[in-house]
């Protein structure tokens, strides 16, 4: 049996068995923000059919072997990887390209309900939209229509937002415009990491996702159209400079919840071209007698208002 109709055989449903309210697939990409999702559908005792990892494109879809060991008892905080956390559920695991000639076919003899998308990097197009009965529910991690795009936590670090929220949405054929059916918020408090809203993100992302779920099987799930909105694309070097006319406490915020993504934070301050590795701490009100001081590997940067002190970075 070639590995194709190997995949096939794993996925279709036995008809002997008593069906679950939903069948649920997940596509997914590997990360914290999945994890967490997942974690918060398995408490729930919600078990996807399959999950769905990006494959290469062109590849065909493939049954992806389990991780060496696995536990199957005890999960331990912090979220174990995706793959792990799948297997000691017993769920299969495929690498799959969306956009794929065999993609509708695959897709189609998995018989889903409804699929879960969480981070998917690639397009899904309309003849895969419409093979779930109840559609594709996307776990965004902002508010939309605000920060639609790829890296919407980046952005709000970079805002200086102090909360983000997470939205679950029908998908449609462009990206993170779908009608909204659960939206919550939460807190982004200054100096909070990148993995650690990934994670707040996922898991509030999960309980919304069982909401609309239970919403599905009791027929009274209502999804709004979005309104106009902003999209932001992936970062670039250059989005990672600091404004001296930025707040300390938004230039901490950014650099403490990017920092994960080792890129140098370029500022020009006093007449000086400066590169930093990572902040240390902020005064919100504090001011100093000239914009710049550095003492060793630490600099002092005035901001408006208050004062950030910085590790820089080696060239």
């Amino acid at each position: 049996m070639n590995p194709f109709n190997r995949a096939l055989s794993l996925i279709i449903p036995d008809v002997s068995a008593s069906p679950p309210p939903l069948r649920v697939i997940c596509l997914a990409l590997p990360g914290r923000l999945a994890e967490a999702a997942l974690q918060e559908l398995l408490a729930a005792y919600v078990v996807p059919a399959a999950l769905l990892l990006p494959a290469p494109p062109g590849s065909a879809p493939l049954e992806l072997p389990p991780p060496a060991a696995i536990s199957g008892i005890a999960l331990a905080a912090p979220p174990p990887a995706l793959r792990t956390l799948a297997a000691a559920h017993a769920v299969p695991v495929f690498g799959f390209d969306s956009s794929g000639a065999q993609a509708p076919y695959f897709l189609q003899h998995m018989h889903p309900d409804v699929a879960i998308v969480c981070g998917w990097p690639r397009r899904i197009g309309p003849g895969l939209l419409r093979l779930p009965r109840h559609g594709f529910l996307n776990l965004h991690p902002s508010f939309l229509p605000e920060l639609r795009g790829p890296e919407p936590l980046f952005w709000a670090f970079r805002s200086g937002a102090e909360r983000s929220g997470v939205t679950i949405h029908l998908m449609d054929e462009r990206f993170d415009t779908g009608p909204i059916c659960a939206q919550a918020p939460f807190e982004l408090p200054a100096g909070t990491t990148g993995a650690a809203a990934e994670v707040r993100a996922g898991a509030l992302g999960g309980r919304l996702l069982l909401q609309t779920l239970a919403a599905l099987v009791e027929g009274r799930a209502v999804a709004q159209p979005q309104g106009p909105g902003s999209y932001r694309p992936a970062p670039q070097a250059a989005d990672f400079r600091l404004d001296p006319g930025w707040s300390a406490r938004r230039a901490f915020g950014f650099m403490r919840g990017t920092g994960e993504w080792r890129q140098p934070y370029p500022i020009r301050i006093a007449g000086r071209e400066l590169h930093l590795d990572a902040a240390i701490d902020y005064a919100a009100r504090a001011s100093q007698s000239h914009p710049l001081q550095i003492s060793g590997e630490i600099a002092a940067i005035q901001f408006q208002p208050g004062i950030l002190h910085a590790r820089l970075a080696r060239r």
